[in-house]
């Protein structure tokens, strides 16, 4: 029988049902700690609504999709199973509830059949550093994997070129700008990153270079203020003269070529593991841009949104999105969705599973990424045209209860954390009922709540020691924001090398040492302070001035150049 068919004819006979017999099943919710970001969320969804992004006007085409999409994945083996248990969900006994959504989905209270490992959960890639990252021998080297010659480069020309024009806007000759190479570009990245380790965010530059006490000697041993100011405000990323033409087409023109050749760093650098959160990140900007963001639950409050996607194990970014608004007069239709399969495109039959939450997740989503061998978990919002009217708050359900659904290879719970509230979340990698003996909760929620942080800790570690500057200009803010992922993408690649020779030698010793990668690649806060002190002077010491100063000087200027960790 045709699956949309099929579907049709469970939707009708369940509702010829349900007149005669009355609702079926219950179900409670447990408060979980993702409700915080749950609320936060849903004021993001309201705040995107002009977007058009509203998945209830898409039912049809949502629920023929999924089924077809199923219908893809399995052969012909499992087509004759899902056939029969679709037929089996025609003659439901009374020991098997069954629960029937607004878009016609059957979801059934009983599990599945189980199978031992699920195709799409079986691992094809190894996770760890891969191409250029191998190599890596210190932080310095870590560093270029990602802010590479070809970024510098092209950073270097075109701020060359626009110091050039701007003198002969001014009516002086084209020499009087010295240019920048690439050793001093990495002395003034130096230095940025010696900001964040002070956590001089908001401290005057000024007072920095200054010989007071609030100064510090490593700055103006490296340059003057004046050069150090200059350089930042002549810093361009894309050429001027073809600019304004390429952003009448794209927002993200003045910043895109610098962005891609970023993003792809991160992607063939380092092979993520089995779990990455895909959330949006806030950068902070408050100067004229056409696609800035108002977010009143965010700590910045106002910025530029990028949707990132990383590594739960270790907080590595391994691909981003920007969002820009809407492009002309079209509208955003289906963003969500759009997101999240741009940003697993270079995962694709990997076997990995995607936490998200309730502004992402939704069954079509789950249907497609499982035609790719990937597996979704998240929170689904109660709007949703897939959750059924069971599932939804009652106050009849009890505290702590729980209520499973389950629909081809999605499974759906509803759980009761407080009275007349549920959470409720959707899965493709569980297929049966699990409930946690300890704390009352089902595994999909303790699943979730150990995946779902990725982000908001890149986010942490990017606030605690962060590069940025005020500036009116987002393409800086932007390119202040790559440095501070890139510091903590090169910190994560340098201790996977560390902690790989430190087990070498270790087993070369007949020690039977094994730590958990998750340990060991986890960014700490002391750790990724001394990784970018080191950093910082790696690049500040490449600066010919420098060089010829002796080692006491560095451990003279403050006391972050002599910590013991």
């Amino acid at each position: 029988m045709d699956c949309t068919n099929f579907v049709q004819t469970t939707h009708t006979h369940f509702l010829n049902r349900l007149s005669h017999t009355g609702s079926r099943g219950t179900g409670t919710e447990v408060e979980t700690d993702s409700d915080e970001g749950d609320d936060e969320h849903n004021v993001f969804v309201e705040s995107d609504a002009s977007d058009g992004s509203d998945p209830e006007s898409e039912q049809d085409t949502n629920t023929k999709s999924m089924m077809s999409c199923y219908d893809d994945d399995n052969n012909d083996d499992e087509g004759n199973e899902v056939g029969a248990r679709g037929r089996q969900v025609q003659t439901t006994n009374d020991e098997t509830s069954s629960y029937i959504s607004n878009n016609g989905l059957v979801w059934l209270s009983a599990d599945p059949p189980r199978r031992k490992t699920r195709p799409c959960n079986i691992r094809h890639t190894k996770e760890g550093p891969c191409g250029k990252a191998k190599l890596v021998e210190s932080e310095m080297d870590a560093f270029l994997c990602f802010i590479d010659h070809e970024i510098l480069s092209t950073v270097i020309e075109n701020t060359n070129k626009y110091g050039r024009k701007y003198m002969v806007s001014k009516g002086r000759d084209p020499s009087a700008w010295i240019p920048v190479d690439e050793v001093e570009m990495k002395a003034v990245i130096g230095v940025l990153y010696l900001l964040g380790v002070y956590r001089s965010k908001h401290e005057s530059l000024r007072s920095l270079w200054s010989s007071g006490h609030s100064g510090r000697p490593v700055f103006n041993a490296a340059f003057s203020i004046n050069r150090f100011e200059q350089i930042l405000a002549f810093m361009r990323f894309d050429g001027h003269e073809t600019c304004e033409i390429r952003k009448a087409k794209d927002k993200f023109a003045p910043f895109q070529s610098v962005w891609n050749a970023f993003i792809e760093n991160c992607r063939k650098n380092y092979m993520v593991g089995a779990y990455v959160t895909i959330d949006e990140q806030l950068i902070p900007f408050r100067g004229r841009c056409s696609f800035r963001q108002y977010m009143p639950n965010k700590p910045d409050k106002s910025g530029m949104k990028l949707f990132l996607m990383c590594d739960v194990a270790t907080a590595y970014t391994f691909n981003g999105l920007p969002y820009v608004g809407c492009e002309g007069n079209r509208q955003n239709i289906g963003l969500a969705d759009s997101v999240v399969k741009k940003l697993v495109e270079p995962v694709h039959h990997s076997g990995i599973n995607v936490t998200t939450d309730s502004w992402f997740t939704s069954a079509e989503l789950a249907a497609d990424l499982l035609c790719k061998k990937i597996t979704l978990l998240g929170t689904i919002h109660q709007r949703k045209p897939e959750v059924p009217r069971e599932f939804l708050p009652c106050k009849s359900r009890a505290v702590g209860s729980s209520l499973f659904g389950f629909c081809q290879k999605l499974a759906m719970v509803s759980y009761v954390p407080k009275k007349n509230k549920v959470t409720l979340l959707l899965s493709s990698m569980h297929d049966k009922e699990e409930v946690d003996q300890v704390s009352g909760k089902p595994m999909m929620i303790i699943d979730y709540n150990e995946t779902k942080g990725a982000v908001d800790r890149v986010d942490q570690l990017c606030h605690n020691y962060s590069v940025q500057k005020r500036t009116k200009r987002w393409p800086l803010a932007y390119f202040y924001h790559c440095l501070n992922i890139a510091s903590i993408n090169a910190e994560v690649i340098f201790m996977a090398k560390s902690c790989q020779n430190i087990l070498i030698v270790l087993h070369s010793h007949g020690r039977g040492v094994e730590t958990p990668r998750s340990v060991i690649l986890c960014p700490e806060t002391s750790i990724h302070l001394r990784e970018r002190s080191l950093l910082a002077m790696s690049c500040i010491c490449t600066f010919p001035i420098l060089q010829a100063k002796p080692a006491s000087f560095f451990y003279s200027c403050d006391a972050v150049f002599s910590m013991e960790y």
